[in-house]
């Protein structure tokens, strides 16, 4: 979980090591993936937050 949203995911992050946990115990391939642009420009609506 990306920083900024680790205050507000943390009541979820249980559940979520959980379901990582069983997917990792029965060979489920797991994706993590990042939210990033390359510059501020970049951001769109996304500035707002």
């Amino acid at each position: 979980m990306q920083n900024y949203f680790s205050l507000m995911g943390k009541p979820i992050l249980p559940a979520i090591n959980m379901i990582i946990d069983l997917c990792q115990s029965v060979s489920v391939p797991i994706i993590f993936t990042r939210h990033c642009h390359k510059s501020l420009s970049g951001y769109s609506i996304l500035g707002e937050w």
